[in-house]
């Protein structure tokens, strides 16, 4: 994935992945895609020509997750440390979410009990 996406990807994220390769919540919601899917995303977002004239750039942001509704979340990609933010695809709207606590906080996925973001989630079958 980090070959195709051209630059590393932050440790709490591929950490994750390795573990989980994505989360879902609640309705098959890709809350974390899998790493398939964010190599694939962010192709996307960089290539579609139709988002060049709707949208700023893509190139500093790191694709990883959304919230069903067309709203994606992204790491800065040169500063993955500065947090999580959202980019709110009716506004093209790029907001701090998260502080850099990353996706994953301070325990493991598989010991997680609790709703993170406001979600139950479920990490995919490997």
């Amino acid at each position: 994935m980090e070959q195709g996406l051209g630059r590393p990807v932050p440790a709490d994220l591929r950490d994750l992945l390795a573990e989980t390769d994505g989360l879902r919540g609640e309705w098959g919601l890709d809350v974390i895609w899998p790493a398939a899917r964010i190599l694939a995303g962010n192709q996307q977002f960089r290539t579609f020509e139709d988002f060049a004239e709707l949208y700023a750039p893509f190139d500093g942001l790191l694709f990883f997750g959304d919230n069903g509704g067309g709203d994606q979340f992204a790491y800065l990609a040169d500063a993955p440390t500065e947090g999580i933010f959202v980019w709110e695809h009716e506004t093209d709207t790029r907001r701090r979410v998260a502080g850099g606590g990353g996706v994953s906080g301070d325990r493991p996925v598989r010991n997680r009990s609790e709703p993170v973001w406001g979600v139950a989630l479920l990490p995919y079958k490997r």
